[in-house]
């Protein structure tokens, strides 16, 4: 049992490390259609969430109780 608590941490590490040194590679080019694709994304994802187009962040007052 405490193999798979210690091996985690260092697969996570690994992954974080290989995606770092994949990003710093990248073009900047390359870097503006990775985040232009995650943008576009989000946005259609709330597009589904909520298809009237109402952004329930716009009226949030911080009021909630």
């Amino acid at each position: 049992m405490t193999r798979n608590r210690s091996v985690k941490p260092l697969v996570l590490a690994g992954l974080a490390a290989a995606a770092y040194y994949a990003y710093s590679k990248m073009t900047p080019e390359q870097k503006e259609n990775m985040f232009g694709s995650i943008k576009k994304q989000g946005k259609d994802l709330l597009g589904k969430l909520w298809p009237s187009g109402a952004d329930p962040m716009k009226n949030n007052t911080g009021n909630q109780m």
